[in-house]
């Protein structure tokens, strides 16, 4: 039988790699938030970039295909991007982008909100349009389509 002298030992060493656990879950969060911080702030400029133009007519044809052609220039080289599609209703372009991003990995979709900010930057018009980013790791194979507008069009896979 143990004496109250030799648990007191294993109690600290417990005691010590709670702590050491407790200081890398803190690390982790602090991460975290460092990283969802630096994500606000480009979806923050990018709806900034988007909503500070005045919203034009209808979107011109060749203004879409134009932007089509630069969005899909910059995020065809992300390897997390799997598919573009786009609609057009009314006045507004909008593009679905599927990534497949492994959930440790917010820089590649960081990456993909920045282009997304890029190519607002290209255009030399107002032009209403309107991003959306679907991560099929975060959807169930049910749910991976139902984002997407039934009338979208494909114009990217990898």
């Amino acid at each position: 039988m143990a004496s109250g002298n030799e648990s007191a030992p294993n109690f600290l060493n417990d005691m010590k790699e709670i702590r050491e656990d407790i200081q890398g879950l803190k690390q982790s969060i602090d991460f975290i938030i460092h990283e969802l911080a630096h994500q606000r702030e480009s979806i923050e400029s990018l709806q900034r970039e988007q909503y500070s133009r005045a919203p034009a007519e209808i979107p011109k044809r060749d203004s879409v295909d134009k932007l089509s052609q630069a969005y899909l220039g910059t995020v065809s080289t992300i390897a997390i991007v799997q598919k573009v599609f786009i609609t057009e209703s009314g006045d507004t372009a909008t593009f679905w982008t599927v990534i497949d991003n492994p959930p440790d990995n917010n820089s590649s979709e960081q990456q993909t909100y920045e282009e997304q900010v890029n190519t607002l930057h290209i255009l030399k018009e107002n032009l209403p349009i309107d991003f959306h980013i679907i991560s099929e790791t975060e959807l169930t194979s049910k749910e991976r389509d139902e984002p997407i507008p039934p009338k979208a069009k494909l114009i990217w896979q990898r």
